[in-house]
């Protein structure tokens, strides 16, 4: 996974922002970043440091312009037993 300087997913060229987090299972929800400006339906969602599920399309170009890198990412701590509750 990669992102730009402000912090978006960057995925074949376009941007997500994330709207949602599901910390249990360690899923982020993204949508593309010209959700409101240009009604754009294109989303994904990731699970720890891969793409889990890509939806919709894009309706306008990818931005021109990206600064872009591979942060280091923490692995998501492991789940507890139901034996442990």
């Amino acid at each position: 996974l990669t992102y730009d300087d402000r912090g978006k997913l960057v995925h074949e060229g376009f941007t997500f922002s994330c709207y949602s987090r599901n910390p249990g299972k360690c899923l982020a929800f993204w949508r593309c970043s010209m959700y409101k400006k240009m009604h754009c339906t294109s989303a994904l969602t990731t699970h720890i440091k891969s793409i889990k599920s890509i939806r919709g399309f894009h309706n306008h170009k990818p931005p021109e312009r990206l600064k872009t890198f591979v942060p280091r990412v923490l692995d998501c701590p492991p789940r507890p037993h139901k034996e442990d509750y």
